[in-house]
């Protein structure tokens, strides 16, 4: 069901044209790694994580799909367009509906 949200497409599309993961934060425990003294890679925060295990993978190192937005984007505008035409559609038979009981009068 979550993939045939709007907003789960568009919040995808953003964090992942945010985040890379080579990023990094100012973090209590510093690290020996090659971003330097108190600071941490924004792939091991907690909100980082909390997305991982909801299905949104953005500044995951190893990961295809973690900067490509382009399959949010597209998927997005799918949706789009398939709304916009159900909602053209419910207008068009609104507006043009058949009264079958008048019809039936006539004959």
């Amino acid at each position: 069901v979550k993939y045939c949200s709007p907003f789960y497409w568009t919040m995808q599309g953003i964090f992942k044209s945010i985040f890379r993961w080579s990023d990094s934060l100012d973090c209590v425990s510093g690290s020996s790694s090659s971003v330097g003294s108190n600071q941490c890679f924004l792939e091991y925060d907690f909100i980082i994580d909390d997305l991982k295990k909801r299905g949104i993978y953005i500044a995951s190192f190893n990961v295809d799909s973690s900067d490509n937005i382009f399959t949010a984007a597209i998927t997005l505008v799918a949706i789009t367009v398939f709304l916009h035409v159900v909602l053209f559609l419910r207008c068009f038979f609104a507006y043009y509906r058949v009264n079958w009981e008048e019809v039936t009068r006539r004959s």
